[in-house]
Order: structure tokens, then C-alpha cells, then sequence
């Protein structure tokens, strides 16, 4: 077992939070807490890179990876998201996209992406909720549709979610499956709400009502054929086969 342990970033830099793996480059990237970096497995070389815009250190926070065919890796962090084109050799080859550049709708003071979703025509951006009651507009939440050119769309609260914070993303199919929380403003709390669907084509959402699934799930992966859940009490495997999904257009 080999052990890396990161000298930049102080006390968090040594908290992972996500990791891609680009195998046509041979490169790991490692999403931080503080900074981003990159493994090449052939040279067996780490560089970091400081994500940090505007002197706001959450624009350095990675909280998710996501390989967008093999020319884009998009990096949500805890004010935006980052844009790194993978065959760029200048200086502009990452760029930085928050509420206050048009994206996301310009809705609250920030904006915090928890996942990512890439598909064909458009991009899924989930987002956390995080409204204390003194600051009740900081992060927003919910789901963000875009469709790589100018029109952003939104799901939350208003469409059969009981949260509008977003742990996780997945696709099956026509559906986009989201698992949902709601944040406690008194105690500062993340309450699961379990899950929502979105049909791709309708673009109409609904509850999942299953007492199998807990309230609480923090990650999804299909595999093809089942849907895994990772969740606050152990592991889920939806057989899809099973016809779980009901029929909604």
C-alpha cells in the first residue's frame, strides 16, 4: 500500500473529498479540501494547483471531479465551479464560473457544487443548501440544468423536493435520479429527504416512495444495470430490472 500524505494546504489538505481518474492521460486527479491536485502515473509526479479567485478561499475548496468527455475536467468547489480544458497549453485553460457570471441563475450570495453531471447536450449541476438564519440567501440550493450555451434551468423545493440541498446525481436512462436535504436553519442540521426523478424529457420530477431506501443517501453509482446507494445506514443496490422507476412523462 503506498501512502500520500500533502504538505500544501495546512490542516484540511490532507481531507480528500473526490477523485477522478483520466485513463487516457494515465492521470489522477485529487479533489482537497484546500487545493486541487494531479498524480501522473507514469512520471509518479504530484503538482498542485490553488484554484483561488478573488482572494475567496472557497473558490479552492474542491468538493467534486467530474470528466466531461476527455477535454474537460469540471471542478465544483464551495463558490462555483472550474472549467480546465485537458489539451489548453496556455494560461486561460481554466476558468472560473460562480453566480456572478451569469451562471446558476445569479441566485444567492454563493453557491456551492456538491456534483456534476455531464450528458450529450447538457450539464446537471447539483448544489448544497446552506440558509442560517443569519444569513437565510447565502446557499440556495437545488439542481441546475444547462444547456452549454445560455439557458439555465432549475428544480428544487417547487418540484416535489422536500430539500432543496443536493447530495448526489445520477443518470439511468431517460431519468436523472437526485437525492435531496433539507437544511435546519436552528440547528444548523442536514436532514435527508430521499429521493427525486427527473424525467429528461418532460422535464417533470417525483418523489421515490420506497421504505426500503433510507431518507439519507450520500452517494449513487449505476453500474449499468443496478443503481448502488451509499446511504447513512450501509449500502443499496436498486435492481432496476424490477421496475422501481413509475411510469412518468
Amino acid at each position: 500500500m503506498e501512502k500520500r500524505k500533502f504538505g500544501l494546504g495546512g490542516q484540511f489538505g490532507n481531507w480528500i473529498r473526490s477523485l477522478e481518474f483520466d485513463k487516457k492521460r494515465n492521470t489522477l486527479w485529487i479533489g482537497r479540501f484546500k487545493y486541487l491536485s494531479k498524480y501522473d502515473l507514469i512520471k509518479r509526479k504530484y503538482s498542485d494547483i490553488n484554484l483561488t479567485v478573488n482572494k475567496n478561499d472557497k473558490t479552492n475548496s474542491v468538493k467534486t471531479l467530474t470528466l466531461d468527455g476527455d477535454i474537460v475536467l469540471w471542478i465544483g468547489v464551495e463558490a462555483g465551479v472550474h472549467k480546465l480544458n485537458l489539451i489548453s497549453k496556455t494560461k486561460d485553460d481554466l476558468t472560473f464560473y460562480d453566480n456572478k457570471t451569469n451562471f446558476f441563475m445569479s441566485e444567492g450570495i454563493q453557491v456551492s457544487v456538491s456534483k456534476i453531471l455531464p450528458e450529450q447536450n447538457y450539464i446537471w449541476f447539483a448544489t448544497d443548501e446552506f440558509v442560517p438564519k443569519k444569513n437565510p440567501s447565502f446557499n440556495l440550493g437545488g439542481v441546475f440544468r444547462y444547456d452549454r450555451k445560455i439557458e439555465w434551468l432549475k428544480f428544487n423545493a417547487e418540484n416535489y423536493f422536500e430539500g432543496s440541498g443536493i447530495f448526489s446525481l445520477e443518470q439511468t436512462g431517460n431519468y436523472i435520479w437526485v437525492s435531496t436535504y433539507k437544511f435546519n436553519p436552528e440547528t444548523k442540521e442536514y436532514i435527508g429527504k430521499g429521493l427525486v426523478l427527473i424525467n429528461r424529457n418532460s422535464l417533470k420530477s417525483l418523489k421515490v416512495e420506497n421504505n426500503l431506501i433510507p431518507n439519507t443517501v450520500f452517494s449513487m453509482n449505476f453500474d449499468g444495470s443496478n443503481l448502488w446507494l451509499g446511504t447513512d445506514d450501509g449500502l443499496r443496490k436498486i435492481v432496476l430490472a424490477n421496475k422501481i422507476i413509475p411510469d412518468f412523462n
